[in-house]
């Protein structure tokens, strides 16, 4: 089987264990997911099984689409609700306007560090492991995106956002980071995915429901222009020239079936990964 799988994960659950209970059903070794969600999190994951592996690098750097909550006044360290409270502090009188002021200040290119509860490898080591052994980490500022950033609500101490952002982005970060811009601390006390690229949540099904047939074949799921090409001209991963200008395509074959991503390498394009299917 080779399909990609919108599946929508409960609140408590591992991604590992939707991977497991998958493999499991299908007795399937080849599988793995395009990003992962904490178990508190919900919504969005997206499961590619056999030759669609290859794939999980451009879906993962797919822009995602986020509704959070912010619980205000307590700080955790794990930056959410399944983590030690570390912190109170007073929530000063927020408006809304303070909110919306806020969220125009993360707009854009910004610089976050990481939560230290999180699966980055620092020497070998995921940081979440260097955490509970008490280990005291010096997390470099990365760059990433906020290209959207919504007010949904704001009650009882609460802020209900939504946002979109590009890959690496940690809402967990991002809400602590809001709520020291009011001048208070805080944790997610909810987060759902509802977009990856192309995927939405819309069309997302119970790991307990799935089956072959409402699998996705990688044309379905990729957002990259598709090109059908005679499959003997790129006997051998041959390049080609291609009349387009975009950084990768997807050739199919006549039978609209995929054969390869090629990058374009100058006035060419190359191969960058063959299928099986």
């Amino acid at each position: 089987m080779d399909k990609i799988f919108y599946i929508d994960k409960k609140m408590g659950v591992s991604s590992y264990d939707v991977i497991r209970d998958i493999k499991h059903k299908f007795n399937i070794t080849k599988i793995g997911h395009a990003g992962t969600l904490d178990p508190f999190a919900t919504g969005l994951l997206i499961i590619m099984v056999g030759e669609t592996t290859k794939v999980s690098n451009f879906l993962m750097s797919d822009i995602k689409e986020y509704e959070a909550t912010i619980k205000l006044g307590i700080g955790t360290d794990s930056y959410d609700l399944d983590g030690n409270i570390i912190e109170r502090k007073e929530v000063p009188n927020i408006t809304t306007k303070d909110i919306l002021d806020v969220f125009e200040k993360f707009k854009g290119d910004i610089k976050q560090v990481p939560p230290m509860y999180s699966a980055i490898k620092v020497n070998g080591k995921k940081l979440y492991e260097l955490a509970r052994k008490n280990q005291e980490i010096d997390l470099k500022p990365r760059d990433v995106h906020i290209y959207n950033l919504d007010l949904i609500s704001f009650e009882k101490n609460e802020i209900r956002f939504k946002c979109m952002v590009s890959k690496g982005t940690y809402i967990r970060s991002l809400g602590v980071d809001i709520a020291k811009a009011l001048n208070t601390v805080g944790h997610l006390t909810s987060l759902r995915r509802i977009r990856v690229g192309k995927a939405s949540i819309k069309d997302a099904i119970d790991v307990v429901n799935i089956n072959e047939e409402n699998g996705y074949n990688i044309k379905d799921c990729l957002d990259m222009k598709q090109v059908v090409i005679d499959e003997s001209l790129i006997k051998d991963g041959k390049r080609i020239k291609l009349d387009i200008d975009d950084e990768y395509v997807l050739l199919l074959n006549k039978d609209r079936k995929e054969i390869a991503i090629y990058q374009k390498d100058e006035n060419e394009y190359k191969s960058l990964r063959g299928f099986n299917l």
